[in-house]
């Protein structure tokens, strides 16, 4: 399992990798020529680009997959505007659309919702786009990787008490349907 998160970070935006990466596809029309070119953070993936027009396509692979959370690369950009992004994720599609002005990510189909964030006391999850499908499972995991809860779910609606957690920090929503296939992912801060 992997996912990839974005970020805007003044004029740049940052890929993060979450589980085990080994693979990373990502292409998108860049037609206003906003985009600069890739820069590869993590020197353990080998790269190859092909951005020619308006055409920006990337491609990484590697051996051995980056810690949690680590920022595997970045593009800096210069204008602002809307990029969808077509990525493949290990096997995995995901369209993905950022707006550059209000730094906005948005997946494809917001099939997850998560509030409050940060929580504090109480962590409220509708997966009603994905549990339509039937049972669904679903798993919070620290940044090293490790499952801290997992519980499967038939309601769109779950609410998890978080008031005794001890560990507060960046935790990790996943959703999967019931043959185990990721449906989507989020990051989520416990205070």
């Amino acid at each position: 399992m992997a996912e990839i998160y974005l970020d805007v970070v003044d004029n740049e935006i940052i890929f993060y990798s979450q589980g085990e990466l080994l693979g990373f596809n990502l292409n998108t029309n860049d037609e206003n020529n906003i985009l600069g070119d890739p820069i590869v953070l993590d020197n353990t993936f080998m790269s190859a680009f092909n951005n020619k027009g308006t055409n920006y396509n990337i491609g990484l692979c590697t051996a051995f997959p980056p810690e949690n959370g680590t920022a595997i690369m970045k593009i800096p950009f210069a204008g602002f505007g809307t990029l969808t992004f077509n990525m493949l994720v290990n096997t995995v599609e995901k369209v993905v659309t950022i707006d550059l002005l209000t730094s906005r990510v948005e997946p494809e189909k917001e099939e997850l919702y998560i509030y409050p964030n940060p929580a504090k006391d109480k962590l409220y999850i509708n997966a009603a786009g994905i549990s339509e499908a039937g049972e669904c499972r679903l798993r919070i995991i620290n940044q090293t990787g490790v499952t801290v809860f997992e519980t499967r779910v038939k309601e769109s609606q779950t609410e998890i008490d978080i008031t005794d957690w001890k560990e507060r920090g960046i935790y990790f929503i996943q959703v999967a349907d019931s043959e185990g296939r990721v449906m989507a992912m989020r990051k989520i801060i416990f205070q």
